[in-house]
């Protein structure tokens, strides 16, 4: 009895192994920059140009950083870090706030955001120096849509083999709070990244 719990208890650790380094179902990196020229009232403006440096000693995999502006003429910023492996722990990704915070932002506002397909994402409003922004993001793995509810979450990525995948995108969008598109046009635009992203990656 004893032997076969311990061979049980030995066959859980390889499993978790083989899940944790991406053995099993192996991760597939997307071709950001086929994400739309428009995402839903956001049209394209330019990709910006940064200093790779900047993403530090264990930068993502692939990234895009691109300039969108509304119709009203307001712009906003998006930023897609992916990863083949996402460790929170080693700061792949790190949480959206602690990225702000450590720069001199104060957390004003944050709130859970419903989208009309079902996913959830974090919309905060930052201050520092006078300047207020306010920020969508989520983070999203494969075959499982951005949900806050842990066992939610989990339930669904059990729900497919290929949702055992490690590999995880980092998303958000920035604007200039008095420039930001309302929450019901935010949830459109997350939305439609969800499931481009959701393409891209299968």
């Amino acid at each position: 009895m004893k032997l076969a719990a311990w061979i049980l208890l030995g066959l859980a650790g390889l499993l978790a192994h083989a899940v944790d380094y991406g053995s099993l179902a192996r991760p597939k990196r997307p071709d950001l920059d086929r994400i739309s020229v428009r995402l839903g009232s956001l049209e394209r403006v330019e990709d910006v140009v940064f200093d790779l440096a900047v993403l530090g000693e264990l930068p993502p995999e692939e990234h895009l950083f691109r300039r969108y502006r509304d119709e009203r003429g307001h712009e906003g910023l998006v930023y897609i870090a992916y990863f083949l492996r996402g460790k929170r722990w080693s700061g792949r990704p790190h949480p959206v706030d602690v990225c702000f915070l450590s720069q001199g932002w104060e957390n004003r506002h944050k709130v859970l955001l419903d989208t009309p397909q079902g996913a959830q994402v974090w919309v905060q409003d930052f201050e520092r120096e006078g300047r207020n922004i306010r920020v969508l993001h989520w983070l999203q793995r494969p075959g499982d849509p951005p949900r806050m509810g842990l066992f939610s979450s989990f339930g669904a990525r059990l729900g497919r083999f290929t949702n055992l995948r490690q590999d995880v995108a980092s998303i958000y969008f920035e604007f200039d709070a008095e420039a930001a598109p309302p929450d019901d046009e935010l949830a459109a635009i997350a939305d439609q990244l969800v499931r481009e992203l959701e393409q891209l990656w299968k």
